[in-house]
């Protein structure tokens, strides 16, 4: 494939990028995802997409959307798994068959800016730049569009990963340019036993890479407004919740024998991220989750770390710890932001 810079005026070099796709039953949305990322005004590009085992029309209407850039067929692959294998098992292969310099994950639910591509690579071309973020939007299913004011962008690694173990910035594999040579060189791979290892593998990516950057706008749009999206389920399934102890315990693993601040940061994230699965289970009135985690908590966790999400103070453990008690409190509080909400948009000051 060519790579000179006639692809992208202006660029001393225009590396190949593979944009990785998995696709499982998204029938609705994939036709908006597959144009987005065949209109991209960066022009070195290969598309690699896995059928993670559709049973539905997915495949069907992707491969008429193919149909419609002859100009690409060549740069196009899919890829089937004979039965569905999960989000991990759909990277790994997606990773392993790329022949990019770098990679680019999309979620088949979603859809990029045409002009994504070339931003971030400009971007990475300034400094050579291991990773390079564009920030994002999030299209929730009551209608509110969020940009999402979290993302870390300006972070060089070691930076990044310190606040992603206090859970102080987003934490996701998409949005994000990465040199291919970071999984190769590292054997860096997902856990196919578990459901969703984003997390811990964009610890580890962070981990070894050298430099980053970032586009300060947003290149990607990530849609949660499907009923069946992992990040809806996970809120209402107590095995969903199950899947982030999995990924915490490789968190922890892999930062165990690495410098002692990131060690230490490792355990206290396991507390931190459970703390906000239990307030997270509250505000759902979901009375099982809420018991299965704070027993997670309890039992699993390094009391002398319970200074992290507040425990060390007895009442707040108390409130905390008592579901009845919790929900009447997370009620208070909705009803409370209703009526300021109501408030300001009705009336005149």
């Amino acid at each position: 494939m060519n790579n000179t810079n006639t692809l992208v005026g202006g660029l001393d070099y225009c590396p190949l990028v593979s944009i990785l796709v998995p696709v499982y039953n998204v029938e609705g949305c994939i036709e908006r995802c597959a144009r987005s990322v065949f209109e991209q005004t960066y022009r070195n590009l290969e598309f690699l997409f896995v059928d993670d085992g559709c049973t539905d029309r997915s495949i069907n209407i992707l491969e008429r959307v193919i149909k419609d850039y002859p100009h690409l067929r060549e740069r196009i692959r899919l890829i089937h798994h004979e039965t569905n294998k999960g989000l991990s098992a759909s990277r790994n292969t997606l990773v392993f068959n790329s022949t990019g310099e770098f990679v680019y994950h999309v979620d088949s639910d979603d859809w990029l800016e045409l002009f994504a591509i070339e931003k971030l690579i400009r971007k990475q071309r300034e400094i050579d730049a291991d990773i390079v973020v564009g920030k994002w939007d999030v299209y929730f299913p009551n209608g509110v569009v969020f940009k999402d004011n979290k993302t870390g962008c300006e972070l060089e690694p070691s930076k990044y990963i310190e606040a992603s173990l206090s859970m102080n910035v987003s934490c996701t594999i998409w949005s994000r340019l990465t040199r291919k040579s970071l999984y190769v060189d590292n054997l860096i791979r997902w856990d196919e036993k578990i459901w969703r290892e984003d997390y811990s593998v964009l610890m580890k990516v962070y981990y070894f890479a050298k430099s980053t950057s970032y586009v300060d706008e947003v290149v990607y749009h990530y849609d949660r407004r499907r009923e069946t999206s992992i990040m809806n389920m996970e809120n209402k399934d107590i095995t969903l919740y199950s899947q982030a102890f999995c990924y915490e315990s490789n968190i922890i693993t892999f930062f165990s024998n690495k410098e002692p601040l990131l060690s230490k940061k490792a355990l206290g994230y396991r507390i931190i991220k459970r703390h906000n699965m239990l307030r997270d289970s509250l505000y759902r009135g979901n009375k099982d989750a809420f018991r299965f985690i704070l027993m997670k908590i309890e039992k699993e966790t390094d009391r002398s770390l319970w200074h992290l999400i507040g425990w060390d103070d007895p009442c707040i453990h108390f409130i905390e710890s008592h579901y009845c008690v919790g929900r009447i409190k997370s009620i208070c509080g909705q009803v409370k932001r209703a009526l300021l909400s109501y408030i300001h948009s009705h009336c005149c000051f």
